[in-house]
């Protein structure tokens, strides 16, 4: 018996799999706008991954970064909290608790007091709180709760070994 010609080709043709030819679309065309958009989607929504990513990890460990010999007084208010006491040490390396209580109370506390009374001025009577003014009073209020609970033994020790406090 002779193999017909069917089945020589379906066994031919199933030995090489073809690999399906992907499809090029006109650019001005519905589904390559749809391309489009899915892909643009797609990359916003990695990127609010990772400012989301970022933000916590920024907020839940501080970024404890010395900044030696900071000219600038804003840039020592970046929110280093170190680095900030780090800049305000006098030239003999020392602060007394009571000027260092005072340096956090009058100074490091109510840096945010400007932003915050501007975001309080822009919102109209009756609407809710801007996201940011809702962030700035959460800051403040932790990190009055830090200061009035104490910095932790961290900070202690690395006071110590810059040789200040």
């Amino acid at each position: 018996m002779t193999p017909s010609k069917k089945s020589l080709t379906k066994s031919a043709s199933s030995g090489s799999k073809k690999q399906k030819k992907e499809k090029l679309f006109h650019p001005q065309s519905r589904k390559a706008n749809q391309l489009v958009r899915t892909h643009i989607r797609k990359s916003k929504l990695e990127d609010l991954a990772r400012k989301r990513s970022h933000k916590q990890s920024s907020q839940g460990a501080r970024d404890y970064v010395f900044l030696d010999g900071v000219s600038d007084f804003n840039v020592a208010f970046s929110g280093h909290v170190l680095g900030f006491f780090y800049s305000t040490l006098p030239p003999e390396g020392e602060l007394s608790p009571d000027e260092l209580h005072f340096i956090v109370r009058d100074i490091w506390l109510p840096r945010h007091d400007k932003d915050l009374e501007q975001e309080r001025a822009k919102r109209r009577k009756g609407r809710p709180k801007s996201t940011k003014e809702t962030q700035i009073e959460e800051l403040k209020i932790r990190e009055a709760e830090e200061y009035r609970t104490g910095f932790g033994s961290s900070l202690g020790d690395t006071f110590a070994i810059s040789g200040g406090l």
